[in-house]
């Protein structure tokens, strides 16, 4: 599977002053996911609205799980990208991270339930 590496502070995106609440942190960091992805997209106002903070706490994660591997998908205007991963995550809305544990999945899109860090913590 070949993916890009994140970049924090995604170019393209606003930056804001975001502190990830440090409980769901550790909680994420409890689930020992072995990688995550973000599907995103520049001209998408939802993520222009959430990625800013997904990449905060991406940025928090990797300082805690340096093992875990964060990788940034753009997808273009039909929600495709280069490698057919929309495809095989049967991705349909951005944002949307996947967080994998093995061969275990948990999906979050569009929205967070409560935020993005807490709804990770819940996964699985």
């Amino acid at each position: 599977m070949l993916v890009l590496a994140v970049c924090f502070g995604l170019q393209g995106y606003r930056a804001v002053n975001y502190a990830p609440q440090k409980t769901a942190l550790q909680a994420i960091q409890e689930l020992k996911p072995t990688k995550i992805l973000l599907f995103h997209a520049k001209w998408c106002g939802d993520c222009q609205k959430h990625v800013p903070f997904i990449s905060n706490i991406f940025s928090q994660l990797q300082t805690i799980i340096p093992q875990v591997e964060i990788n940034q998908i753009e997808v273009d205007y039909n929600k495709q990208d280069q490698n057919g991963l929309t495809k095989q995550f049967k991705i349909t809305k951005i944002p949307t991270i996947i967080i994998l544990r093995g061969k275990h999945l948990c999906k979050l899109t569009e929205y967070p339930k409560v935020t993005w860090e807490d709804d990770m913590a819940d996964c699985f």
